[in-house]
């Protein structure tokens, strides 16, 4: 035994993982406690680091979109179409509700 221990008795400070210290019973539910907060902590490091790396692609992508001008993008040269097309037809009549 340690030295710390000495002078606390057995049936205070009980050793469980001894042969004949913990039930089957008791052993599975701690088995089974172990592995889920293993598979919680495993879930949790995956998702730190996904969304680390999501977070580095993001600002991978700001950097080259503002490498590029506006007018060379697509969907700007695209919007900006479409917003023409409805500014230069012909008025319309309100839709009644």
């Amino acid at each position: 035994r340690h030295e710390l221990h000495k002078n606390i008795p057995s049936s205070v400070h009980p050793v469980v993982l001894r042969e004949g210290g913990m039930s089957s019973d008791m052993a599975l539910t701690v088995l089974v406690v172990v592995v889920g907060m293993l598979c919680l902590g495993h879930a949790l490091y995956r998702l730190r680091f996904r969304a680390l790396r999501l977070r580095e692609r993001l600002e991978a992508l700001k950097e080259i979109l503002d490498e590029r001008p506006l007018e060379s993008m697509p969907a700007y040269t695209s919007l900006k179409s479409n917003c023409a097309d409805v500014h230069s037809s012909p008025n319309q009549e309100p839709i009644d509700s």
